[in-house]
């Protein structure tokens, strides 16, 4: 089934209706040849939109199963040159594939992806958008001590 999936991709285009006709979320989980759908939409901004409101619907909605609930973090595994799906959309200037990337990835605030992302991290910086600054925001590790609010006494000037 797989084959087949990624053989209409391959023969149906990039066209972004087609795919939204034949993608379910299922697909995100797809790597073939060390490609996923991320890897070879990362320059179609209307694709990637649309891969974007398909997972984020469901994410929002909290309809994910647990075989779709990671699947962005595929944008992540580097193809057979090396390269993610952030560093395709980085090199082929697409500022906003690489915004609806960003956006994916802040769905996992408790993983520590920045490593991952280290070749992106300066154009991020650049580029600052509200996307990158949310996914920065919320990507600040936190220890489990730090997660509970805690009263440390403060000294006084009595002691």
């Amino acid at each position: 089934m797989d084959i087949l999936f990624w053989l209409n991709v391959v023969q149906l285009g990039s066209d972004a209706e087609i795919i939204k006709q034949n993608i379910t979320l299922s697909s995100f989980n797809i790597v073939y040849n060390g490609h996923s759908l991320f890897h070879y939409f990362a320059e179609n901004v209307e694709v990637m939109d649309l891969l974007n409101d398909k997972f984020m619907m469901a994410f929002n909605q909290g309809k994910l199963k647990d075989s779709e609930r990671n699947a962005p973090l595929t944008l992540l595994h580097p193809n057979p040159d090396g390269k993610t799906a952030l560093d395709i959309a980085m090199e082929e200037h697409r500022p906003r594939c690489l915004e609806v990337m960003i956006e994916l990835l802040s769905c996992y605030p408790k993983y520590m992806l920045s490593k991952m992302m280290l070749p992106v991290v300066p154009h991020m910086i650049d580029n600052a958008t509200g996307t990158v600054l949310n996914f920065y925001s919320s990507a600040i590790f936190k220890p489990s001590l730090m997660e509970i609010p805690m009263n440390i006494p403060w000294p006084d000037d009595t002691d």
